[in-house]
C-alpha cells in the first residue's frame, strides 16, 4: 500500500508552483526526482489591446 502524500499548488499571474509532500511534510520523491518544481506562462495581454480590435470591428459592422 502506498503512503499518503499531498500536494501543495502556488498559482500566480504567470507562474504555477507544485510540490508533493508526505505526511509529516517532507518534500517526496517522484521516479527519483525531488517532487518540485514550477511552469512559467508568457504575460497576457492587455485588455485595452483586445478592446481596440473589437471596438472597430463593431464600428465596421455598424457602417455596414
Amino acid at each position: 500500500m502506498k503512503e499518503p502524500y499531498g500536494v501543495g499548488l502556488d498559482i500566480g499571474t504567470n507562474s504555477v508552483g507544485w510540490t508533493v509532500v508526505d505526511a509529516s511534510g517532507h518534500v517526496r520523491k517522484i521516479k527519483g526526482q525531488t517532487g518540485i518544481g514550477v511552469r512559467l506562462f508568457k504575460e497576457g495581454a492587455a485588455a485595452a489591446d483586445r478592446r481596440g480590435f473589437r471596438t472597430t470591428r463593431r464600428r465596421l459592422k455598424r457602417v455596414k
